[in-house]
C-alpha cells in the first residue's frame, strides 16, 4: 500500500482578521508535522499516586506536597496538560508576512516569543492561537467507522 505523507503543513491564524487580508500580506505559519513518537513526548501525563512511608513523609515536606498536588481534590489521579508549547517548539514553525514597526520581519517561533507585547499589537494573542492551534493539528482525524 502506498500512502501520502506530508512533512510539512500551513496554518494561517485567525489573528485580527488575517484571513481576510490578501495573499500576499496574510500571516503564514509553516511547520514539521510530528511522528507519532515525537507527538507522544507531548500528550497529558497521567500522575499516579505514590505510597510513602509516614518517615519518609515527615522528613520530605516538599515531596509530600508535590503528592499532594499531583491528586485531585476528592482523592482521584490528575493528569498534567499536554505540552502544547514545547510541542509548537518541536514543529519548527516559520512565520511569513508579519514585522514590527521597524520593518524587521518575524520569520521564528523564537523571535515571534521573544517580540514585545504592548495593547496595540496583542502578539500575546497570536501566541494563544498557535499553541493552541497547532497541536490540533497533529491529532489523528475521527474514525468514520466508529459508532
Amino acid at each position: 500500500m502506498r500512502i501520502q505523507v506530508s512533512k510539512k503543513s500551513l496554518y494561517v491564524p485567525e489573528w485580527r482578521g488575517n484571513r481576510e487580508l490578501s495573499e500576499e500580506e496574510r500571516i503564514v505559519v509553516r511547520y514539521t508535522n510530528l511522528s507519532f513518537d515525537e507527538r507522544r513526548k507531548f500528550q497529558p501525563k497521567r500522575a499516579f499516586r505514590v505510597l510513602i512511608p509516614d518517615v519518609y513523609k515527615a522528613k520530605d515536606k516538599e515531596l509530600d506536597s508535590a503528592v499532594d498536588e499531583a491528586l485531585s481534590p476528592d482523592g482521584e489521579m490528575t493528569s498534567s496538560p499536554a505540552d502544547n508549547p514545547g510541542m509548537v517548539r518541536a514543529m519548527k514553525p516559520t512565520i511569513e508576512h508579519l514585522e514590527v514597526e521597524d520593518g524587521d520581519p518575524i520569520t521564528t517561533w523564537e523571535a515571534l516569543l521573544k517580540t514585545p507585547v504592548t495593547k496595540e499589537n496583542r502578539i500575546d494573542e497570536l501566541i494563544s492561537e498557535l499553541e493552541l492551534e497547532l497541536p490540533r493539528t497533529q491529532e489523528p482525524p475521527e474514525s468514520k467507522n466508529s459508532d
